[in-house]
């Protein structure tokens, strides 16, 4: 199994409201001037550039000129943690929102190399018959990335407890599953108190925002991309009843679940 969901290559004016996928965004922007809001974070990008967005976080692209150009890869987090479990550092803008400091990095001095790698890549995914490949030529894109500016990217595993970063994958696996947070504690032989603390000085988030978030997540991609109705939405990301999810929904995101489908289900989100 591919840890790339889809790869593309697109260029022009684009305009969606903000929004969040299921998958983490490896963006290359290659000419062209755009504007970038993510989780609050605002970046002007008028130079080739690398954009990180985990699926954790909202971002909205405005201000984009008609010469703007990228290539899009979404990656899927849990498999390309596995396969890149003994190179996780090059993972570490996804996996340290807390402590990173930029989302983009720019890359006009290696952008022929990235746009080689980027192109061949979308090749192999269209082709889709050797994921090996596919994990292959990601992991020389994002080693290219770190040779570039090897500060960007933060050690995650460097004081990670193995049990935070096993909790994370599983939060992201099945964000609806319901299982007591004391429950996990027992499993790996650690009071509540403990694992709340060590899960949130690890991550920036409490166990319980962050699985929130995977479930937000998860409820986003399913109005924009489904016809499931908001109650089976409600029930497969997990939440008690459609009452909660509403109400959680219009207090993060400003909109009922119904009003942000028939905002966002016509529009293409980058």
């Amino acid at each position: 199994m591919s840890c790339i969901k889809s790869i593309s290559y697109s260029r022009g004016a684009i305009s969606a409201p903000a929004h969040c996928h299921d998958t983490d965004h490896l963006i290359l922007v290659c000419s062209g001037l755009v504007d970038v809001i993510i989780s609050g974070r605002t970046y002007s990008i008028a130079q080739p550039s690398v954009i990180f967005i985990s699926h954790l976080e909202d971002h909205i692209f405005y201000g984009v000129d008609s010469s703007y150009t990228r290539y899009v890869i979404n990656i899927d987090f849990t498999e390309a943690y596995q396969k890149l479990s003994e190179n996780t550092r090059l993972l570490s803008p996804y996996l340290n929102l807390h402590t990173i400091s930029s989302h983009v990095l720019e890359v006009s001095s290696i952008i022929e190399p990235l746009t080689i790698f980027f192109n061949t890549l979308r090749g192999e995914v269209n082709a889709h018959d050797f994921p090996d490949g596919e994990t292959a030529l990601l992991q020389c894109i994002f080693q290219l990335l770190f040779r570039h500016n090897p500060d960007f990217f933060s050690n995650p595993t460097a004081n990670r407890s193995t049990y935070v970063r096993d909790i994370q994958l599983r939060l992201h696996r099945n964000p609806a599953e319901d299982i007591s947070f004391s429950a996990l504690a027992k499993q790996y032989h650690i009071s509540y108190s403990y694992l709340s603390h060590k899960f949130k000085s690890e991550t920036g988030y409490s166990i319980g925002r962050y699985r929130y978030l995977c479930r937000l997540s998860l409820a986003k991609n399913l109005l924009v991309s489904t016809e499931y109705s908001i109650s089976e939405i409600a029930s497969r990301c997990g939440f008690s009843d459609v009452s909660n999810f509403g109400r959680n929904f219009l207090k993060d995101e400003g909109c009922t679940p119904t009003s942000f489908r028939k905002q966002n289900a016509s529009k293409h989100l980058l």
